[in-house]
């Protein structure tokens, strides 16, 4: 990956730019990460009412979350929460905004999708149920999940824990990216609330952390999005991946202790 380590960035920190050609022509763009080698990016989109993006020409990935309004995608109309997930971008054919609509998009130009690409998938999350996430880490964090196949891209999902809530540090050993939806989240760079964007490299300490009204983030795993809690907040990424051997044996019999369980 070659996305710059950001911690952490909000939205409205600067201007967007208006988009002025291209599929996304009409819209104001506020970039938050890039990648320069794949072109892989996240942006955030500010629409006008009936803006209309056209997507047939476009290829890869693409991810799109309805912070808020409402749009139509693959004929469907979603609302605020709303996600969209096409392996091939022109399977959209296009989006549109039906009011003033801000949406969360994340493109990769370059997937490739295995098998050939799946059909859109449009999701109301808002109905879809909290789960246990399994990813490691203490009691108090709850998961919508909506991509669980690493093979098929990045691990996409909505991540909530409860008020009042801490944690200590922690690593992953992939790239992850946050972006909050509401509620906050105070760690060593300061306290993230709704718009604030993160994109960290593996290996990265992040943590202790604290919550005081909850916290409700769209968070993407770039691999294994495992999370790995420890003692050491002054841990480098270098000693981290020497440690991670241990902590792999560590998970692995908590693992087996959980299915001798069921």
């Amino acid at each position: 990956m070659a996305r710059p380590h950001m911690d952490f960035i909000e939205t409205d920190d600067g201007e967007g730019e208006l988009v002025g050609e291209g599929a996304w022509f009409g819209a104001i763009r506020s970039v938050l990460s890039v990648d320069d080698q794949s072109g892989a990016s996240t942006v955030v989109l500010d629409c006008h009412a009936l803006w209309d993006a056209d997507l047939s020409a476009e290829a890869g990935l693409l991810e799109v979350l309805v912070i808020e309004g409402d749009v139509i995608a693959h004929g469907q109309r979603v609302g605020r929460g709303g996600y969209v997930r096409a392996e091939e971008a022109s399977q959209l054919h296009g989006l549109q905004a039906i009011g003033q609509s801000r949406l969360l998009v994340m493109a990769d130009p370059s997937y490739e999708a295995p098998g050939g690409p799946r059909p859109v998938q449009v999701v109301d999350t808002e109905r879809l149920p909290y789960a246990q996430p399994g990813l490691g880490g203490p009691a108090g964090i709850t998961v919508k999940m909506l991509n669980a196949d690493l093979a098929r891209g990045p691990l996409t999902l909505l991540a909530a824990n409860v008020a009042r809530y801490g944690s200590g540090p922690e690593f992953h050993s992939c790239p992850e990216e946050l972006y909050v939806l509401g509620g906050d989240v105070t760690g060593r760079h300061g306290t993230m609330t709704a718009g604030s964007y993160f994109w960290r490299p593996e290996f990265i300490n992040h943590g202790p952390y604290w919550s005081e009204t909850g916290l409700l983030v769209l968070l993407r795993g770039h691999g294994d999005l495992y999370a790995y809690w420890h003692d050491d907040a002054a841990a480098t990424p270098e000693q981290n991946r020497a440690n991670l051997p241990r902590f792999q044996a560590e998970r692995a019999v908590k693992a087996a202790a959980a299915e001798s369980r069921s």
